[in-house]
């Protein structure tokens, strides 16, 4: 038997064999899940980019209100999903499968250096690329600041003798009152679409990958008001007079609140996130049981 455990369900409560097969199916529900949110990603942000090149000769400003207006996301969401597409996934060499959606996510930033993205983009050609992998590249990529060598003239002559027999040199002390003051340090601010829900709460760390697919979530049932209306301009047309308009426009608004009710709204307010039976373990509260808070 299996004594793997996942959330609430323990694999040991079943046989060997179902064990076996619901642990498959499990690992491929979630390739695929996997799958499709970076196809997402991809195609959103290329659509976003494609929109910016169009509007290239514009005032400055018409692409960023067009894009925020029309998919109902923050500026910053906006040049991540573009810098996504551009950066990552649109390379020929790299696989749109080998990249988890929060390692995209996290080089997305616009801080990212060409040297990591060039390391990142030859690490997904060859395996999966976590967002442990991408904060362990950014890391390496960091400068490092070598102390400054003393000048000789720095250097103050003693009486000490090293093993050679010659003279030692020290750096001298300075008097406490001549101690330079450290310069005070500004705490960064943190991003307001990755820390905050839609209730201006604080989103735990181990919540921010279902925060961020809310937007997927959205955008995609937005997406789908488009057919609504393919469906209405075809009824008008010849050859569109068996289309049951009302029927379809229904069966959409259905499936676009399952889509949306199901995005994250905020953290589960008796486990703060850390999962417990009112949130299913999950530790957030989906956009459809908002009214129970």
């Amino acid at each position: 038997m299996s004594d793997m455990v996942t959330g609430d369900f323990n694999y040991g409560s079943v046989d060997a064999d179902t064990a076996a097969k619901l642990e498959y199916f499990a690992k491929s529900g979630k390739a695929l899940y996997r799958k499709h949110q970076i196809q997402f990603i991809a195609d959103f942000g290329k659509i976003l980019s494609e929109a910016n090149e169009l509007l290239a000769n514009h005032k400055s400003g018409t692409f960023i209100k067009w894009a925020c207006a029309e998919f109902d996301i923050g500026k910053t969401s906006v040049y991540r999903y573009m810098n996504a597409w551009d950066r990552i996934l649109s390379h020929g060499g790299t696989i749109c499968d080998n990249w988890s959606p929060t390692a995209v996510y996290l080089a997305s930033e616009e801080e990212i250096s060409k040297p990591v993205q060039k390391k990142l983009a030859a690490m997904a050609s060859k395996d999966m690329v976590r967002e442990s992998d991408v904060k362990r590249v950014i890391e390496a990529h960091k400068p490092k600041l070598e102390p400054a060598a003393p000048s000789r003239e720095s250097l103050e002559f003693t009486d000490d003798l090293d093993a050679d027999g010659d003279a030692v040199w020290s750096t001298p002390v300075e008097d406490d009152d001549h101690t330079p003051e450290p310069e005070p340090v500004t705490p960064e601010k943190p991003e307001a679409s990755i820390m905050l829900d839609s209730l201006g709460r604080q989103i735990p760390k181990n919540l921010r990958s279902a925060s961020e697919l809310a937007i997927l979530l959205v955008a995609t049932g937005r997406e789908l008001d488009k057919f609504r209306k393919a469906a209405k301009d075809f009824a008008e047309q010849p050859g569109g007079d068996w289309l049951r308009v009302q029927d379809i426009s229904d069966g959409i608004k259905v499936l676009k609140d399952h889509f949306q009710q199901a995005a994250y709204h905020t953290a589960c307010v008796k486990c703060g996130g850390k999962g417990c039976k009112v949130c299913e373990m999950t530790g957030w509260i989906p956009d459809y049981l908002k009214g129970t808070l």
